[in-house]
């Protein structure tokens, strides 16, 4: 019996052979039934269909993308394509982390919306709103206070480094002696110079002040 029985069944069927079989009534009436769930958005691109179970090729006419799934989860997911499903979460968790950053910053910082998405280090490009400059960053270290606008930053140092000029210009001028942390930070300028280390500007006020 099982001789027979296995003489009567055909051999397992190739993608060649899938391919060539004509096309039925089937692949219609699926891309019937597709065609209401999602408004015409999504088609059965095989020629043929197995079972709701089953891998089959589908395409997405908004996008245009082809992508392998099973009928079921075509009809029951809400995004059934790949590509644009990426897109729709990537978009819903910039405007939840940009909420979270906005509220934790107090309006300072936000993510850039010419960008959506992180880089190859989980960075996103973030925005600062005090000097209107972009940067990429982990939203969450600014959150933790373990980072912040780098450009911000370089302003804030260059103002104390003037400010230290000014302080031992001051005490030039009076004819007094410089503190010890003065003459290393003099010291450290002129070294900076030598090598050719030293910012044009900071090296323009030094000459000014007669310091180089």
């Amino acid at each position: 019996l099982h001789d027979i029985i296995a003489g009567e069944l055909l051999p397992d069927l190739t993608l060649e052979d899938v391919k060539s079989i004509a096309q039925s009534s089937h692949p219609e009436r699926i891309n019937k039934d597709l065609a209401k769930i999602h408004n015409s958005e999504y088609r059965l691109y095989d020629p043929y269909y197995f079972g709701v179970d089953r891998v089959h090729s589908f395409e997405h006419t908004v996008c245009g993308h082809k992508f392998q799934s099973t009928l079921f989860m075509v009809k029951s997911s809400k995004f059934p394509c790949p590509k644009c499903r990426k897109k729709i979460l990537s978009k819903k968790n910039h405007d939840k982390t940009n909420a979270k950053l906005l509220k934790k910053s107090k309006g300072r910082y936000s993510l850039d919306p010419t960008h959506i998405g992180t880089d190859k280090k989980l960075r996103r490009l973030t925005q600062c709103h005090r000097c209107n400059t972009s940067w990429w960053v982990i939203p969450g270290n600014i959150m933790k206070d373990k980072a912040g606008c780098p450009n911000c930053l370089a302003i804030k140092k260059e103002k104390e480094w003037v400010q230290k000029l000014n302080e031992i210009e001051n005490v030039l001028k009076n004819r007094k002696k410089l503190s010890k942390a003065q003459s290393h930070w003099l010291g450290h300028n002129r070294r900076q110079y030598k090598k050719k280390l030293l910012q044009e500007q900071r090296m323009k006020l030094l000459k000014k002040a007669g310091l180089l």
